[in-house]
């Protein structure tokens, strides 16, 4: 949730919510600069609320996250003894009101109970909280931010095997980098420029499960957005559409087939090794989108992608020897000048023609490749479309 407060706060998004009645009543929120506050709801009349925020640097967040330090001590023993008082109003106006409290001013009635420590997290994490939520570091940064959560067999687990991480890793890039070439029929190598725009940096870890935050290598232009931004919105597409059969099957006519592979191989792996994966990605002009997907949903999108088949289509200028033409079943058969053999049927708009074989020609014929994803059996089919 996002909202905007005067100044000295500004725009800020809550991170986490501890307490909630009829809305956040405890909660953690953090500004655009990257400043955290743990808000307190203190009091409420029939015309206002009342709130403290306590500004907390990210060493204190995570010692209140793991129940080290109360939700009273964080306010009167605040890091810079102060802390803002924010009275909101109810009904149709619609004012707010700041104001800077010393901590020596705070009376008992305002502050929270001695033992109001945190429970919801008390096992202790071997791994940081995020530095920061995914969109707000994206706008803070000026980069796409993508944050990977990994569930083990659902251990809810901070540690996670080396191999599952760097398969994990090394796919999710090179699906950047394939999903980035926007060629469906490409098989040459990625260009280097392509590989420039679509580099991914590993920035940090958190723990969400076992969360890994990727960032991408170029930074906002003027349009708001990075190079890279496009493709990884891509990469999300596919992730949002994988546990939506149909959704899915439109999406991965759409890639190339390296792209499909490697986005099996991932799959594959997290299903290996019962991992479940939650993905989110913000670009530095407020774009989010975020898909999970759990053991059902890899095993049925493996299944479809085992099953795939992939069509290409592209058409070849050839020169020879139009050689026969079969009228009642409408097929060709065309010796090339590099002696080739080429048959198929003949295009719709030529059969009404007259042929003369045999006959030089230069000709354009239609080839329809259909390639399956896993064995790379190819079964081409050839249609002629125009010839001279």
């Amino acid at each position: 949730m996002n909202y905007t407060l005067p100044f000295p706060i500004g725009a800020v998004q809550i991170i986490k919510v501890f307490e909630y009645y009829d809305g956040p009543k405890v909660f953690a929120c953090e500004s655009l600069t990257g400043q955290k506050y743990i808000v307190n709801w203190i009091d409420t009349t029939t015309t206002n609320d009342t709130w403290f925020y306590v500004a907390v640097s990210g060493t204190r967040y995570l010692l209140i996250l793991n129940g080290e330090v109360s939700l009273r001590d964080c306010i009167v023993q605040s890091e810079n003894n102060m802390v803002l008082e924010v009275c909101t109003s109810k009904g149709e106006c619609d004012s707010v009101e700041i104001k800077f409290r010393e901590v020596g001013s705070i009376i008992e009635d305002e502050l929270p109970d001695p033992d109001s420590f945190l429970e919801f997290e008390q096992q202790k994490s071997s791994l940081p909280p995020k530095e920061e939520a995914t969109v707000l570091n994206a706008i803070r940064t000026g980069r796409d931010v993508l944050d990977l959560s990994l569930n083990v067999s659902d251990r809810h687990s901070n540690e996670i095997d080396a191999e599952l991480l760097g398969e994990v890793l090394v796919a999710t890039q090179n699906l950047a980098y394939y999903m980035g070439s926007n060629a469906i029929n490409n098989r040459g190598p990625v260009s280097r420029n392509v590989m420039n725009i679509n580099k991914l940096k590993a920035t940090g870890f958190f723990a969400a499960s076992f969360g890994v935050r990727l960032k991408s290598d170029t930074q906002q232009g003027i349009f708001g957005d990075t190079d890279a931004s496009g493709t990884l919105e891509k990469l999300m597409e596919l992730f949002e559409a994988t546990s939506e059969v149909e959704k899915f099957r439109a999406v991965i006519k759409g890639l190339n087939i390296r792209a499909i592979k490697t986005y099996y191989t991932l799959l594959n792996k997290l299903n290996n090794e019962d991992t479940r994966i939650k993905v989110e990605w913000a670009s530095p002009n407020k774009k989010y989108k975020e898909a999970s997907l759990d053991s059902g949903n890899i095993k049925k999108a493996i299944d479809i992608l085992i099953k795939e088949t992939k069509t290409e289509l592209k058409q070849l200028e050839v020169k020879g020897t139009l050689v026969g033409v079969i009228t009642d079943s409408n097929k060709f058969y065309l010796h090339t000048d590099n002696d080739e053999h080429i048959s198929g049927l003949i295009g719709k708009n030529l059969r009404d023609q007259q042929f003369v074989v045999p006959v030089k020609v230069k000709a354009v014929v239609e080839q329809k490749t259909e390639i399956h994803i896993f064995t790379e059996e190819e079964k081409s089919t050839y249609t002629l479309i125009s010839f001279q």
